[in-house]
C-alpha cells in the first residue's frame, strides 16, 4: 500500500488526543478498533516481535515510507509517544507535508508532551489545515490549537466547519456544540439559538398573538 492510500485513514491516526481530552471519537468506527486493538490483540510478545519485524525491514529498507508509517501507529497503540514522534518526524523527512503525517506527528507529539498541543504539535497541525482545511481531524485539532491560543472566535469557526460533517454521530456533535459554546462564552459572543429553539418560539408567540 502506497503512503497516499493511507491518507484516507487520517481521521484514525489521531486517536490520543481524543482519549486524553475525552473527547469524541471523531473516526471510522472499524478504523478506530483495529487502531485501539493493535496492541490488544494477541500477548505483548507477539506485538513486540511484529515490531521488530517492522524496525529490520526498515533497517534493510529505511526508504520504505508504508513502513514508517506503520511503525509510527503502532508506537502509538502502545502508547509510547515519544518514539511514535520521532517515527513521524523521519516519515516527515522522506515525504515533506503529507497531511496525514503532520496531524499524525502532531498528535504522537502531543500526547509525548502530556497533552499539551503548543509548540511543535501546533505548528503542525497549522500546516495541515493549510493543505486540507474540510477535513475533519484537522478542523477538530486546528480548534483545539486556537482555543489553547486564546483565540476562541478562531476555535469557533473550526469547530462550527467541523460539527456538520459529524452527521450521524449525535454524541461527538453535542461534544463539539459544547466545545463552541464555551469557546463563544470566553470570546465574549452572544450565544446563538439553536434553529429549532427559535422556530419554536416564533411559533408559540405568533399563537399567543392570535385572537
Amino acid at each position: 500500500m502506497a503512503l497516499a492510500a493511507t491518507v484516507l485513514l487520517v481521521p484514525a491516526l489521531t486517536l490520543g488526543l481524543y482519549s486524553y481530552l475525552g473527547s469524541p471519537q471523531m473516526v471510522d468506527p472499524g478504523a478506530a478498533r483495529v487502531a485501539h486493538s493493535e496492541a490488544a490483540e494477541g500477548d505483548m510478545a507477539s506485538v513486540e516481535e511484529m515490531m521488530r519485524a517492522l524496525v529490520k525491514r526498515l533497517q534493510e529498507n529505511p526508504g520504505d515510507t508504508e513502513g514508517w508509517f506503520l511503525l509510527g501507529r503502532s508506537y502509538m497503540a502502545i502508547k509510547d509517544y515519544s518514539r511514535a514522534a520521532q517515527t513521524f518526524e523521519q516519515l516527515h523527512k522522506l515525504v515533506g507535508d503529507d497531511p496525514a503525517v503532520l496531524l499524525s506527528w502532531a498528535d504522537a507529539q502531543a500526547m509525548a508532551q502530556s497533552g499539551n498541543i503548543s509548540g511543535k504539535p501546533a505548528e503542525l497541525v497549522k500546516n495541515a489545515i493549510k493543505l486540507v482545511p474540510e477535513d475533519t481531524t484537522a478542523l477538530w485539532l486546528a480548534g483545539i490549537v486556537a482555543e489553547q491560543e486564546g483565540d476562541y472566535q478562531q476555535a469557533v469557526e473550526y469547530w462550527g466547519r467541523l460539527q456538520p460533517k459529524l452527521a450521524g454521530d449525535d454524541a461527538s456533535q453535542q461534544r463539539v456544540a459544547q466545545l463552541i459554546a464555551d469557546a463563544r462564552q470566553k470570546a465574549g459572543l452572544a450565544d446563538e439559538q439553536p434553529a429549532a429553539e427559535a422556530a419554536t418560539l416564533t411559533t408559540a408567540a405568533a399563537d399567543m398573538a392570535a385572537p
